[in-house]
């Protein structure tokens, strides 16, 4: 899974370049689509027990297996069969994995990559192999700015750090805290669940029509300051009655969602984004996942069901210092397409004056013998 986001992100970079933010959030509104719909191909693939007596809240996506003791026995009118459900999904992976074998061995013209290297005055290809040091030197994709490239690496490493991190959270307990601190009911819980990756997916949509009209670094900032007023909202007002969590979860869901494909964005803009580079930023998710998920578990046994709030609380504030850093240091150089043109253009006037001096001097010469 790990291989197919990298190799969608770097395909769509690939093909649109600077215009590539939209395409990017289109590409990830996918995940949300899935969150709601897989667990849906699962449902009837789960057991079914004949005697459900005990009610227990559980996280998002996950089905605990039911509790026996000498005294209670449960008897299921259907064992589970989630191997199936598994089959289905990685048969959909594996068809949708086709294009990319199919993009690889015919989607590349070699002639229309020399004509296209011609026309940029003999820059070379940032799609060519690169050797391993080459791969691991952060100079390699800020255009010799190792200083620039590693301040871009470690900020958007953070980024996605916090923003996962903060998404793992918002989706995975808003089941549980709906229904231990809210007292909803089990199925307002999955209903509120649901509502929330609707939304999510939306947010994603969302981003694919607004990165058209907006640049990204102030898309960013809309975003993570969007997610830190749902959050202060959440804190102020979501305790106050279930409506109030039917309406703030959703809207924070909104904000939420394009974090992840405007910080590809972000970065794409600002430096040469790598395979390497974003298996770093897919990285940096990963481990914020991993830690925000420890984190809100340890918060929620010990200090209870609150610390959901004050959890995504801190997430929001840290969202937006993150983001105005990031926008201070990608400041310092501006769009990488337009120092990459600026790169281009100038050796290209002066090596054809020189052309011209030195095609005058053959001249002058000439001239000269023969007189």
């Amino acid at each position: 899974m790990f291989y197919l986001i990298a190799a969608g992100q770097k395909l769509i970079i690939n093909m649109w370049k600077e215009k590539s933010a939209s395409p990017l959030h289109l590409l990830h509104a996918g995940f949300g689509v899935g969150s709601f719909i897989i667990p849906l191909v699962a449902n009837p693939f789960l057991a079914i027990v004949a005697d459900d007596t005990v009610n227990s809240t559980m996280t998002p996506n996950t089905t605990a297996p039911p509790t026996t003791t000498e005294s209670d026995h449960e008897v299921y009118l259907r064992q589970s069969k989630i191997e199936y459900a598994y089959a289905i999904a990685a048969g959909i992976v594996v068809c949708v994995s086709v294009v990319f074998y199919i993009y690889q061995f015919v989607g590349q013209d070699p002639s229309t990559d020399t004509e296209q290297k011609n026309d940029d005055g003999g820059k070379p290809d940032e799609n060519k192999s690169l050797s391993f040091r080459e791969m691991i030197n952060p100079a390699t994709c800020a255009g010799g700015r190792c200083l620039y490239g590693l301040e871009i690496f470690v900020i958007v490493f953070l980024f996605f750090f916090q923003s996962t991190g903060g998404e793992r959270v918002a989706g995975k307990f808003i089941r549980a805290f709906s229904i231990d601190y809210m007292h909803f009911s089990n199925d307002d819980g999955s209903y509120l669940n649901t509502v929330f990756w609707i939304a999510y997916t939306c947010g994603r949509l969302g981003g694919f029509v607004t990165a058209n009209f907006l640049s990204i670094r102030v898309l960013v900032m809309i975003e993570t300051g969007g997610c830190l007023a749902a959050t202060f909202a959440l804190m102020f007002l979501g305790t106050s009655g279930p409506l109030a969590l039917w309406i703030i979860l959703p809207c924070l869901a909104l904000f939420i969602a394009p974090l992840f494909p405007s910080g590809i964005g972000w970065a794409n803009y600002h430096i040469n984004v790598t395979g390497l580079a974003i298996s770093i930023f897919l990285l940096g998710g990963s481990v914020g996942g991993i830690c925000y998920i420890k984190l809100i578990g340890f918060l929620y046994d010990n200090y209870g069901p609150k610390m959901y709030i004050y959890t995504l609380l801190g997430f929001g504030g840290g969202g937006v210092v993150i983001a105005g850093v990031m926008n201070i240091i990608g400041s310092q150089h501006g769009s990488r397409f337009e120092w990459d043109k600026r790169e281009t253009n100038v050796p290209v006037t002066v090596d054809s004056k020189k052309q011209q001096v030195i095609e005058f001097d053959e001249v002058d010469e000439e001239l000269r013998k023969k007189k």
